[in-house]
């Protein structure tokens, strides 16, 4: 997984990172896709929003059910379809809201320790998302500051694959509405690093 005709995904590094950006143009046009590595957020945030994810995840259908579309159309609890019998998520619709994370955070029954670690990580994450954004418009030709408004969507998944749905997909096929998707390591599955 990774390789295409013997090739690597590309990886950014974001370390010392200057213009001209030649490597992230190139990994746009060719791969539309490419890793990114010192991108500062630590792997200790990372790995409590992981357990905060789970443990959000893991409340009773009743309690999520409670929160389902109820911070921001598109965002709250969505449990699994008939579509999409494997999914499940919690959306929050602008992560770079300080005042939008709060909602989720007591619409969602997140403890004090919870919201903090989600306010913590959703400001990484919008930094590092805009910080992106901005290289990868200027890198392909429009320039500087225009994703500056934008909000950034924050999507936590769960896929409960069973020995019988090994082999078949989480969620239907579907193309990702936004600029760009930034995905956080999981146990199968290889993203922000």
């Amino acid at each position: 997984m990774g390789e295409r005709e013997g090739m690597k995904i590309p990886v950014i590094n974001l370390r010392g990172f200057l213009l001209p950006f030649e490597k992230l143009r190139e990994a746009g046009e060719e791969w539309g896709c490419f890793r990114v590595l010192n991108h500062g957020i630590l792997e200790a945030l990372m790995g409590e929003m992981k357990a905060v994810v789970r443990s959000l995840l893991d409340l009773p259908m009743e309690a999520k059910k409670k929160n389902e579309g109820q911070v921001v159309e598109g965002s709250g609890h969505k449990e699994p379809t008939k579509a999409n019998p494997l999914y499940e998520c919690w959306g929050l619709d602008d992560m770079g809201s300080a005042q939008a994370v709060d909602v989720f955070c007591s619409q969602s029954l997140a403890s004090p320790h919870q919201r903090e670690i989600m306010k913590t990580y959703c400001k990484a994450m919008h930094e590092l998302a805009m910080d992106m954004a901005d290289k990868l418009s200027r890198c392909m030709g429009p320039g500087s500051g225009l994703f500056e408004n934008w909000a950034c969507q924050l999507w936590m998944n769960k896929y409960s694959f069973i020995p019988e749905s090994v082999g078949s997909t989480g969620v239907q096929l579907h193309t990702d509405a936004g600029f760009l998707t930034i995905l956080q390591n999981g146990n199968a599955v290889s993203g922000l690093k």
